[in-house]
């Protein structure tokens, strides 16, 4: 595990939560510590959450609102569930999906079926051929809402210090590409001076099967 906080000691990014081996005594003592960090504590957390071959995060915004980053890889769901269950978790507001590989979506009904969705769930729309995405779409039903760049969701918006999500990138942004990767969505996170990117599995570089679509985003 590796938490880091920001010079204003107002963010915490919890890394690789569920990979440490505890004595039982300390395990009572985690287990207490991610009760409270997953409730609401007026600062941003962002849990980078072990899912074996995959990904999967969770943000919390200071006064509370959930948004998860893709929910895990399938056939390994019992991480993900377990480590939003010792948070405290008790629904979602936002999924945000980055891309349609069974890495990213494989839990989304087991994930949502214990924490309900309360929102939108964001994705590049289209459709892709896998009975894990079919799986995905039945999930989120009435939810589903393609992302573009023009979306922001804004949480805590009442607060002087909302927290913002700005799409960046969805479907290549009009590079020419067919790789699911490349078509990622690309999101970034914005709270008071503190930024965050999560891109799914875009590359940050072009290879002969890969396009660079971060790059221009921050140029």
């Amino acid at each position: 595990m590796r938490n880091a906080l920001d010079k204003n000691n107002q963010t915490t990014l919890i890394y690789n939560a569920m990979k440490i081996k505890f004595r039982p005594v300390l395990l009572i003592l985690l287990l207490a510590s991610w009760q409270v960090f997953g409730q609401a504590n007026g600062k941003l957390q962002i849990h980078f959450i072990d899912v074996g071959q995959g990904d999967g995060a969770l943000l919390i915004s200071p006064q509370g609102e959930m948004v998860l980053f893709d929910d895990g890889a399938l056939k390994y769901c019992d991480k993900p569930v377990a480590y939003l269950h010792e948070l405290g978790v008790k629904q979602i507001d936002y999924h945000i999906t980055s891309h349609y590989h069974s890495d990213h979506i494989g839990c989304c009904a087991q994930v949502l079926g214990d924490f309900p969705l309360q929102k939108d769930a964001l994705d590049r729309g289209h459709s892709y051929n896998s009975a894990v995405y079919q799986s995905y779409v039945a999930t989120v039903g009435a939810h589903r809402k393609t992302a573009d760049t023009n979306i922001v969701i804004v949480l805590d918006a009442g607060s002087a210090h909302p927290v913002t999500i700005r799409v960046v990138a969805v479907n290549a942004n009009g590079i020419n590409t067919v790789d699911e990767n490349d078509l990622s969505l690309d999101c970034v996170i914005q709270f008071d001076s503190f930024k965050a990117e999560i891109g799914g599995d875009l590359s940050g570089h072009d290879t002969p099967t890969y396009k660079d679509i971060e790059r221009p985003q921050h140029q």
